[in-house]
């Protein structure tokens, strides 16, 4: 996490066996960057032994919101991927206290992982706050980026969605001109980008934000054709 961005650690809850086994898949970085093949495609059927498409939060952290959208609408499926163990074990832990059957986590380098997408699997794909890297050197593992719209066009059904929010006004120009630049997308909406987010429940990093007046901003894509 860049300097400057840290807020309160999460408690360390590791997962019994059994929540581990349910809810959590780990893909180690050094195996996944020589054999990706050697991992599954992510796949309805092997998440969730269905064949409809899921909700991918891309860094979901914690995720509060996906839980949230997970125990609010039994029907459908919700992957969390993020590289923090930790935040991966409270999540795990959330949606075990939940009792929810429709969600599981990935803990992975989504920049090697994104590869692993199977065709027309995304119903839709959130970006919330990624960690904007600020130092020049570490700009390359910023997550949005032509890659990863690359990694989504196929993986994305016929009219999904990418929700992209920030509060750094700096790299959010950024992601909006890398989607801008991609004539496989369109915005959902007339304005160049949205301000505000009002989600059912905030992120542990919104509600950081929100305390100190910064400001939020968002952009939809669609897939064009």
């Amino acid at each position: 996490m860049s300097k400057g961005r840290r807020i309160a650690r999460i408690p360390n809850l590791p997962p019994s066996p059994e929540a581990a086994a349910r809810y959590l898949l780990h893909w180690e970085s050094r195996r996944l960057f020589h054999a990706p093949s050697d991992f599954p495609l992510l796949t309805p059927q092997f998440l969730f032994n269905s064949g409809l498409p899921f909700t991918l939060e891309i860094g979901c952290g914690a995720a509060e919101l996906l839980c949230a959208l997970a125990a609010a609408d039994p029907g459908e499926r919700y992957l969390g991927a993020d590289i923090s163990r930790r935040s991966l074990y409270y999540a795990v832990h959330q949606a075990a206290n939940a009792g929810l059957s429709n969600i599981r986590f990935l803990r992975a380098d989504f920049l090697l992982a994104q590869a692993r997408l199977a065709p027309a699997s995304l119903k839709s794909v959130l970006l919330l706050f990624p960690d904007p890297n600020l130092s020049p050197r570490h700009r390359k593992r910023r997550v949005f980026s032509p890659a990863l719209l690359d990694a989504l066009h196929p993986a994305l059904c016929p009219g999904a969605r990418i929700l992209a929010v920030s509060d750094d006004e700096s790299l959010f120009m950024d992601m909006l001109a890398i989607a801008d630049a991609d004539p496989r997308y369109r915005k959902t909406h007339s304005e160049p980008f949205l301000e505000g987010f009002d989600p059912p429940a905030p992120t542990r990093f919104q509600r950081a934000w929100r305390r100190v007046g910064r400001r939020v901003l968002r952009f939809e894509l669609e897939r064009d054709g």
